[in-house]
């Protein structure tokens, strides 16, 4: 069944902020270790809590180059992907 792009209304009533979503995006993306890329509506059918900062953080995250938006395909950038490496590294 395709995801009809329809949102159910968050469960607790708790709207998350942007900032919320744009960790909970890069949580998922960083935590799907095969290939990091995503459909955007199924990573938006995920979270349907996010609401209207969904898209405002894909934005966000693809301005600040931690995530490449291609058309549906959202994937998190070299960088991010590297950046738990880096963390070792720097202790």
């Amino acid at each position: 069944m395709q995801y009809d792009g329809t949102q159910p209304a968050p469960k607790d009533g708790h709207e998350p902020s942007q900032q919320e979503v744009e960790r909970w995006i890069l949580t998922e993306l960083v935590a799907d270790e095969g290939s990091s890329i995503w459909i955007r509506e199924e990573l938006e059918h995920e979270y349907p809590e996010a609401g209207i900062f969904f898209d405002d953080a894909l934005a966000s995250l693809a301005r600040s180059d931690v995530i490449h938006l291609f058309g549906p395909l959202v994937k998190l950038s070299r960088a991010a992907m590297r950046t738990g490496e880096v963390t070792e590294i720097l202790g």
